[in-house]
């Protein structure tokens, strides 16, 4: 299997050793993380650019959520479903936005990586 393995990549990492700067990280148990490097391969400024939309949309699909359900009169006149519905979709979009924030902040690194 380690050979199987090693032949899709450049290698594999010793123990202490660094991965390159612009490796995209796969976690795939607990006993073995891949590193792929993706210098070269990234448009780094589409994909950030994507990113950015995406964090737009997230953060105004989460403020109007917010509004919503800050009014006065939410809790007396919204029905439970609905106020369950909202709260899940509030911490589902909180989620996905601090997944993307996290991803842009990987793309900065990568990109400023691969200038060096």
């Amino acid at each position: 299997e380690k050979g199987k393995i090693e032949t899709l990549g450049k290698g594999i990492l010793k123990i202490g050793e660094s991965p390159p700067k612009a490796s995209a990280i796969v976690v795939v148990d607990d006993s073995l993380t891949m590193y792929m490097d993706l210098a070269g391969m990234v448009d780094y400024a589409k994909e950030l650019k994507k990113l950015a939309k995406e964090k737009g949309k997230l953060e105004s699909t989460i403020s109007s959520l917010e509004t919503k359900m800050s009014k006065p009169d939410y809790e007396e006149k919204v029905k439970q479903e609905i106020k369950s519905k909202n709260t899940e979709a509030l911490e589902a979009n909180k989620a996905k936005l601090d997944n993307v924030v996290s991803a842009i902040k990987n793309f900065e690194e990568m990109q400023a990586a691969e200038k060096k």
